[in-house]
């Protein structure tokens, strides 16, 4: 019956008779050694079974007098739960076991048995080396971070350490009502709920939620923690940080009062509405916000407008509408104001003018939006209409007098076509610079350019810098630095040549990157415009002279006007012409 429960008991057992030999080995012995029959261990000493190497717990080799099997048959006294670890060299892994050895004694006091046990603590002993890793990447963690950090048990039923960092309270020891002290009972079913998704998915927990304090008030923090898996795939434990986001969260709110203070004043614009459009990647345009003005200015409602920018453009007649594009388009090319006014056919068939001005911004994800305010400019179109009709009598009127100074403008407008036609024949030559080797590349164009010899080989940058007039040189090194970058420049500058001549030239470059987004090459055109930069001085003199010479003709024309307009006021029966024409006496406007 003895034997029966050896040969069950899942600890390792053998018995060792006086000279050190094992007599007996159970099924668990010989699993915990590897072993596939009892020959290969059955009437061997122990002494003299060396493939295994055994080592103290400190990791040392234990000398073979030390084992303890050894030292209950060398001493005759028991051992008990000898902390060692063992390595089959044919594995190479460690095999850790407390073993015991009890000698049985015969009446003459010499050993007559010896019965050892072995008890396989290896996972034991994995799991207290995976905790004391885990405590030392938690220590080290407190140390590098300056966040709230913390632990928890695998289902999160125990707050094993946090370090609040003087914003939240410590938990040196471990607490299972954790989820009371910190977070308030309003937030607490949101926490559980997103602490649950995470265990079930062995995923990433991050949350934002308001916290108690230290202090004892109420703040916000944001916590993120991750699972440690073992070599199962189970979770042994987390670890988490935390974030003080307090004032983020009174900013928000700050930031949400005045948004909504900033609609109610939008609401109450008179004859106005303040809206918000994106462009989105995908061309689309959507409005984000419009005011209840909208309503009142275009008979339309607030929602439809945002679920269908389309309510509002069908309002627009096709030939403005058109324009409103390209007008946006350029507005989003160049982040430019957007300024226009258009004619607008309201659902019960009246039609009105508004003026839209909008600023666009590019959000941080490269989309844009515009912020703006439409405005009813009826009543000032229609003011303006009656002034232009009083402007088209004058103008017939100027049209007779004018005609001397309509030759002089088209004989001018000749002469720039003639400067454009000779810009075109300006020579524009390219370049290539190999930012990975050094060298460069001219066409002939810039060699002539430069004046250079095209038989010699392309200067590298270094030299071509020699070139640069010493004071465009700190300009244009800058600039090809930021090139670098990936940006696309076009500048202007002067270069000096071998006879010490000035010129002037245009040059605009690329940079070319490799599949790492590294920089190879940089690539180019120059121009020289020293006869344009000379003829754009020549036509600035022109022009300043025709301005004074046309001021003056249209001045004299205007008094004469001046005068017929006088004999006719009392012609006038539009107030609103009247009032126009008496605002306007006495003022001199600017004609040019």
């Amino acid at each position: 019956m003895v034997m029966t429960l050896v040969q069950n008991v899942k600890s390792g057992v053998a018995l060792i008779d006086e000279t050190g030999r094992f007599a007996v080995v159970n099924p668990s012995f010989m699993q915990i050694f590897g072993l596939d029959s009892e020959l290969d261990i059955l009437n061997i000493n122990s002494q003299e079974w060396s493939r295994w190497e055994v080592y103290g717990e400190d990791g040392k080799l234990l000398h073979v007098d030390d084992h303890p099997v050894r030292k209950a048959v060398r001493t005759g006294k028991p051992v008990k739960d000898q902390l060692v670890a063992v390595r089959n060299p044919e594995e190479n892994e460690l095999t850790w076991m407390l073993i015991s050895a009890e000698p049985v004694m015969k009446e003459n006091g010499h050993i007559y048995r010896i019965i050892c046990t072995y008890h396989d603590i290896t996972e034991r002993k994995r799991a207290e080396e995976a905790l004391r890793k885990s405590e030392e990447r938690f220590r080290a963690l407190v140390t590098a971070s300056s966040e709230v950090v913390y632990r928890v048990s695998p289902d999160w039923s125990e707050m094993r350490q946090l370090y609040g960092r003087g914003f939240l309270a410590d938990t040196e020891i471990p607490s299972s009502s954790w989820l009371q002290e910190y977070v308030p009972p309003e937030d607490q079913p949101r926490v559980t709920a997103v602490v649950n998704e995470a265990i079930s998915t062995k995923s990433i927990y991050q949350l934002e939620h308001r916290v108690r304090l230290a202090d004892g008030s109420l703040g916000w923090i944001f916590s993120r923690a991750v699972p440690m898996l073992n070599a199962n795939g189970e979770i042994v434990e987390w670890f988490g940080a935390a974030s003080d986001i307090t004032e983020r969260k009174r900013a928000e709110e700050a930031l949400r009062e005045s948004e909504e203070r900033l609609r109610l004043l939008g609401d109450n614009l008179p004859n106005s509405a303040v809206y918000q459009y994106i462009h989105e990647p995908d061309g689309s345009v959507r409005f984000l916000y419009f005011s209840t003005g909208i309503e009142r200015l275009n008979g339309i409602n607030v929602q439809d407008v945002l679920r269908d920018p389309s309510t509002l453009y069908r309002q627009v007649p096709p030939e403005y509408l058109e324009r409103v594009f390209e007008a946006e388009a350029l507005s989003a090319r160049e982040l430019s104001d957007f300024d226009m006014e258009v004619p607008m056919r309201l659902p019960d068939g009246q039609e009105k003018w508004m003026r839209l001005h909008s600023r666009p911004r590019r959000l941080h994800d490269g989309r844009k939006i515009w912020d703006g305010v439409q405005i009813d400019v009826t009543k000032q179109k229609q003011a303006e209409e009656d002034l232009n009709k009083v402007h088209y009598n004058l103008e017939k009127l100027v049209e007779e007098r004018t005609s001397e100074l309509e030759k002089a403008y088209i004989s001018l407008k000749e002469s720039e076509k003639g400067l454009a036609e000779a810009q075109r024949m300006a020579h524009i030559g390219n370049w290539e610079w190999d930012i990975v080797t050094g060298k460069a590349y001219w066409s002939e164009e810039m060699y002539r350019i430069f004046r250079c010899d095209s038989r010699e080989s392309a200067p590298p940058y270094n030299e071509f810098l020699n070139y640069v007039h010493p004071e465009d040189r700190d300009y244009l090194d800058s600039v090809l630095k930021k090139a670098v970058k990936g940006r696309i420049h076009s500048i202007e500058y002067r270069i000096v040549l071998a006879n010490g001549e000035e010129r002037a030239v245009h040059m605009q470059s690329e940079v070319i990157f490799d599949g790492k987004n590294n920089p190879i090459r940089i690539k180019g055109i120059i121009q020289d415009i020293t006869e344009r930069k000379e003829t754009e001085e020549a036509l600035k003199n022109i022009e300043t002279a025709r301005k004074k010479e046309i001021h003056h003709r249209i001045k004299n024309n205007l008094q004469v006007i001046s005068s017929l307009l006088d004999l006719q006021a009392d012609k006038f029966d539009n107030p609103t012409v009247i009032n126009y024409y008496g605002s306007a006496e006495g003022h001199e406007y600017p004609v040019l």
